[in-house]
């Protein structure tokens, strides 16, 4: 797997350019971009632009280099950026899901580290496999990224169930803070449960991915998720399809806060599409 793919590396550096401001978040979420700032902690160095305050000028930096640098610090009023990536054995079963997953979840924590905040990556499947530390410079991205794939090679190999419940209960049980969560995962078995309190102490976005079966849109969520015909017991009962039961339980559990990505079309185009008019 490549690390973070051409097309999605300029995309990063396009919208960290085209928005210097948070986004409105409607699909990708409210702090998807932040501004810079000043903060306590410090992030790292970079080459003095025109508008910077003097005082942040690193001349320690400066002096070894010939060129003036100023100081970048983390912004106290981020909310802390959680990725967490089903690497369970429905979503490994297929390179172009697996690739999408890895792929998403790099680019969510770059474009976060480019745009001042600080990302982690959680990986789960029947349990809790990886918890990557928040990335905080270019070479901890890279470590980040080795690992996952790491990871994910380790999962595939062993094919691991599923355990939708862990996510939230790592939210409810190791995260004080609010929190921006980004949840990647094909959904598939997910219970509809009533979680409000976590949504209403943390912005939660699923990134719903799916392989497609055919052409089928759903126009009111945009969907990629494609159902099989409805199964008939004996009885004559009609049943939904289990494609059908998981987007049903996923529109229940997330609300208006889905996006989905079809792992055979290009991804930076169908980010471009959730992210909407908010550019």
């Amino acid at each position: 797997m490549q690390l973070l793919n051409a097309n999605l590396f300029r995309l990063a550096h396009e919208l960290e350019i085209r928005t210097r401001k948070r986004m409105d978040g409607r699909n990708l979420g409210q702090s998807f971009l932040h501004g810079k700032g000043r903060g306590m902690e410090f992030r790292d160095v970079r080459p003095y632009l025109s508008g910077d305050d003097i005082r942040m000028i690193d001349w320690n930096v400066s002096s070894r280099t010939g060129e003036i640098h100023v100081k970048e610090f983390f912004l106290e009023r981020d909310l802390p950026v959680l990725i967490f990536l089903d690497i369970s054995y429905s979503m490994l079963s297929l390179d172009s899901k697996k690739q999408t997953g890895f792929q998403l979840a790099i680019f969510l924590a770059y474009i976060h580290f480019i745009s001042h905040n600080k990302a982690q990556i959680i990986c789960y499947s029947d349990k809790i496999i990886a918890n990557i530390p928040p990335i905080q410079s270019v070479s901890q991205l890279w470590k980040a990224a080795k690992k996952l794939q790491e990871n994910i090679s380790f999962a595939q190999e062993t094919k691991r169930g599923t355990n939708h419940n862990l996510p939230y209960q790592y939210l409810q049980e190791k995260t004080q803070l609010r929190s921006l969560v980004y949840w990647i995962s094909d959904f598939s078995l997910m219970e509809r449960k009533d979680r409000k309190s976590i949504h209403k102490k943390h912005e939660l976005h699923a990134c719903a991915l799916d392989s497609g079966l055919e052409d089928f849109h759903n126009s009111k969520l945009k969907s990629f998720f494609f159902p099989e015909p409805s199964e008939i017991s004996k009885l004559g009962t009609q049943y939904l399809s289990r494609q059908e039961q998981d987007l049903d339980n996923l529109k229940y559990n997330f609300h208006q806060n889905c996006n989905f990505f079809h792992v055979n079309k290009d991804l930076s185009k169908q980010i471009m599409l959730s992210l909407g008019n908010s550019l």
